[in-house]
């Protein structure tokens, strides 16, 4: 599962990886949240300020959470 949703109002985009609800959620840096599964599965990145982020930003922060 693979979902990607954008509001470009709030320059926002939530990209869904796994299709389960998130249990609870971190913050990874200022501009990227994290929601997990209760046994702490990625479910999906909440990224904020997206058009302002670069690849490496992503990569960098996704590498984090891990």
């Amino acid at each position: 599962m693979f979902k990607i949703e954008a509001d470009t109002k709030a320059d926002a985009v939530y990209i869904q990886i796994l299709d389960s609800p998130a249990a609870y959620a971190k913050e990874i840096t200022d501009d990227i949240i994290v929601d997990y599964t209760e046994d702490g599965e990625v479910v999906g990145y909440d990224l904020q300020r997206f058009s302002q982020m670069t690849t490496a930003q992503f990569q960098a922060a996704a590498n984090l959470q891990a």
